[in-house]
């Protein structure tokens, strides 16, 4: 019923829903080899992938988010431990604390992905606000001289 004409035929001589979605899987996905080298590709990003320098945390989970998603939707089992992990590792310099502290007191087996998203944005924005002080005392300090 909401199949696009362009789509429609290449599936219309199928006999069952299976056929049909096996004949839409191999078009758009591409046959075994071409999904191995493609999640070979998604895994170096992966294991490559470190915060930027000026990104913020929802900006650089963002990213992790749709890769892990994108292995996942290829047949890619990524465990969520392996994903939290990842990210503590890949996270900058100015985590190191929080990423102590996170792994000290939490089970990163069990450590959900929105729960460290939550925890590294309220870490991030912490440091956000004491950074503002920070500054407002300096500009106070030049304004008096």
């Amino acid at each position: 019923m909401a199949m696009d004409d362009e789509i429609f035929p290449r599936i219309s001589g199928a006999t069952t829903s299976k056929e049909a979605w096996e004949i839409l899987k191999h078009e758009y996905l591409g046959d075994k080899k071409v999904i191995t080298v493609k999640l070979q590709t998604l895994r170096r990003d992966f294991e490559t992938l470190f915060m930027k320098k000026e990104e913020s945390v929802q900006m650089f989970l963002s990213r992790v988010f749709i890769l892990v998603n994108h292995m996942k939707s290829l047949g890619d089992s990524i465990s969520n431990g392996t994903v939290v992990s990842k990210i503590l590792r890949s996270l900058g310099s100015k985590f190191d604390h929080g990423v102590a502290a996170i792994e000290e007191f939490r089970d990163l087996s069990t450590y959900k992905f929105d729960e460290l998203l939550s925890s590294l944005m309220a870490y991030e924005d912490r440091m956000n606000r004491s950074n503002e002080k920070v500054e407002e005392k300096a500009f106070s300090v030049k304004g008096q001289l």
